[in-house]
C-alpha cells in the first residue's frame, strides 16, 4: 500500500483531511500528520511517504521548503499543496518543485480524492515499470552468463584442430 502524510499548521485541517478521504478505498495508508515544517521533515525521513499533502504557508519551514528539502534528501515523493492563497507566485514555485497539484482551501473531498487516485495510479505504474526493468536486467544477466558458459564450452571442448595457417 502507498503511504501518505498530512502537514498543516492548523490541526483541524489535518483531522478534516484524515476524515474526508476513504484511505482504504484508494489504497493509501495515512502514516502520520505534522503541524510544522520541522516535524514534517522528521516524519518524512522516518516514514518515507509516497505522498505528502502539505499547506504552503506555515511558521518556520513552509511547504515549499519542505518540498525542496525532501527532494534534496533524494526522496521521489509526490506532493499535493493545499493553500488558502491564490497567489500565482506560490503556485509557480510549487510547479517548479514538481508538485502534483495545488488545491485551494476549502478542500473538496472529490477533488482531493481524484488527485490521490491519479497519484496512486502513477505510483503503481512507476513501480510496475521498475519491476519490469529489474526483471529485464536479471534476464539479461542470466542470458549473458549462459552465453559466456556456452562460448567457453564450445571453445575448449568442441574445438576442432586448427590447420596450420603457414
Amino acid at each position: 500500500m502507498l503511504r501518505a502524510i498530512i502537514v498543516d499548521d492548523e490541526r483541524w485541517i489535518c483531522k478534516l483531511i484524515e476524515k474526508i478521504i476513504d484511505w482504504d478505498e484508494i489504497g493509501i495508508v495515512l502514516v502520520g500528520q505534522a503541524e510544522d515544517g520541522n516535524s514534517a521533515l522528521k516524519l518524512i525521513r522516518a516514514e518515507k511517504p509516497d505522498i505528502v499533502i502539505t499547506d504552503i504557508r506555515m511558521p518556520g519551514i513552509d511547504g515549499l521548503e519542505i518540498i525542496k528539502k525532501t527532494r534534496d534528501m533524494g526522496f521521489n515523493t509526490f506532493f499535493v499543496i493545499i493553500s488558502g492563497f491564490k497567489h500565482f507566485e506560490y503556485a509557480h514555485r510549487a510547479m517548479q518543485y514538481g508538485v502534483e497539484d495545488y488545491l485551494l482551501k476549502p478542500i473538496k473531498k472529490t477533488e482531493l480524492t481524484n488527485i490521490l487516485v491519479k497519484i496512486s495510479k502513477k505510483l503503481t505504474d512507476r513501480q510496475k515499470r521498475e519491476n519490469e526493468e529489474i526483471q529485464l536486467k536479471n534476464d539479461l544477466a542470466h542470458s549473458h552468463n549462459r552465453l559466456r558458459e556456452q562460448f567457453f564450452k564450445k571453445l575448449f571442448f568442441d574445438a576442432s584442430p586448427v590447420d596450420d595457417l603457414g
